[in-house]
């Protein structure tokens, strides 16, 4: 695929290779028996409380470099896009270092959520000729989104992209969600889940109330599921979506933009 943009195919191969990496030493550690649920009566007479018991805490500043890899790649490869249209449309593009004067400086692919700042952004695809300049354009948050700009998937991307190049690791937390909770035989209501939030020992994640008023707590059988996930702290952009379900949907969205200038 990409064939005619294979620099921007190798740094999205690679920010895939880092992404299932990732998706799978998150699957590990939920299956590491690194905390358990419990499932508690509460001091109120027929509620019960779903109680988190943390072993091991989630490794989750490594996981966040890792997410910075995945991120870097990402862009890396939108900007590979833009230099490998330039150097066709308008090459051979130089090699080795490159003068801060030279019209191949600031070759890149521009992400900008402001349309006042377009004008300036669209410098870095002067190299790319007229002709695409349409196209980038309509690729831009502030056209795409003119009323969310900054949830764009490339406006996520470059937030993200900035933040791990210049301030600090896209910190993440994990947290345990209540998946499915069944009481056979008798009738409950969900009263509270837990909001987001670090995984922290003895947390309480879900509280329900039993209807029936005759219950025996002794007979009851109780099935519940759980699951551990990750997401970005709060004031991260996308905080409070999976970490790993953002992640591809980014992929997906560069990979997106890559076969659209293939066929043009």
């Amino acid at each position: 695929m990409f064939s005619r943009f294979p620099g921007a195919r190798l740094k999205v191969n690679r920010a895939d290779k880092h992404l299932r990496e990732l998706a799978a030493d998150i699957k590990r550690f939920n299956k590491s028996n690194a905390y358990s649920v419990s499932f508690e009566p509460h001091h109120k007479a027929g509620e019960y409380v779903f109680r988190v018991y943390v072993d091991r805490p989630p490794p989750t500043i490594e996981w966040g470099i890792v997410i910075g890899d995945v991120v870097h790649n990402l862009r890396s490869a939108l900007d590979q896009l833009v230099w490998e249209m330039a150097d066709s449309e308008s090459g051979p593009a130089p090699e080795g270092r490159i003068a801060r004067s030279s019209p191949w400086h600031d070759v890149g692919f521009p992400i900008v959520t402001d349309p006042s700042h377009w004008k300036d952004a669209a410098k870095k695809i002067v190299r790319v000729g007229p002709r695409y300049s349409a196209a980038f354009e309509s690729l831009q948050p502030w056209f795409r989104r003119e009323a969310e700009p900054l949830r764009d998937p490339l406006a996520i991307l470059q937030e993200l992209s900035n933040r791990d190049k210049h301030r600090a690791v896209n910190l993440t937390i994990g947290y345990v969600r209540l998946v499915d909770f069944q009481t056979f035989g008798y009738r409950w209501h969900l009263m509270s889940e837990a909001t987001l939030g670090p995984l922290e020992d003895q947390a309480e994640i879900a509280r329900v109330r039993v209807e029936d008023p005759d219950f025996d707590p002794a007979e009851m059988d109780v099935y519940f599921h759980d699951s551990l996930d990750v997401t970005f702290r709060e004031g991260e952009p996308a905080y409070g979506e999976p970490v790993i379900r953002l992640l591809d949907r980014l992929e997906q969205e560069v990979v997106r933009i890559i076969w659209k200038f293939q066929s043009l």
